[in-house]
C-alpha cells in the first residue's frame, strides 16, 4: 500500500487520486472516473460514465497489463463481468 501526505497534511492511501484532485482544482483536465472495490461498484460507475470504460485493477507488483489487469467494457453489465475476473480493487476509467 502507497501511502501520501496530500497537501492539507492529511494522510492520503492513494496519491494518484490526490493528485487528480489536485489538478482539477487547476482546472487541468481528467478522465472521469471512479474507484470500485467491488463489481457492483464497478457496473454502477460504468453505468454513470455511459459508455466504453476500461477496468484497471489494482496491481502492486507493477506489469498491470501484462497480467491482465486492463480491461474495456462496452456496458455497465459487461464491466462487472471485467471487473469479477480482476483483481478485487478496480478503477473504471
Amino acid at each position: 500500500m502507497v501511502i501520501a501526505v496530500n497537501p492539507k497534511g492529511e494522510v492520503d492511501e492513494n496519491p494518484r487520486v490526490s493528485s487528480q484532485k489536485i489538478l482539477a482544482e487547476f482546472g487541468i483536465p481528467i478522465p472521469r472516473g471512479g474507484v470500485a472495490t467491488t463489481p457492483a461498484e464497478a457496473k454502477k460507475i460504468a453505468a454513470e460514465l455511459r459508455g466504453k470504460v476500461v477496468i484497471k485493477a489494482q496491481v502492486y507488483a507493477g506489469g498491470r497489463g501484462k497480467a491482465g489487469g486492463i480491461k474495456t467494457a462496452d456496458t455497465s453489465e459487461e464491466a462487472e463481468e471485467k471487473a469479477e475476473s480482476s483483481c478485487p480493487v478496480a478503477k473504471a476509467w
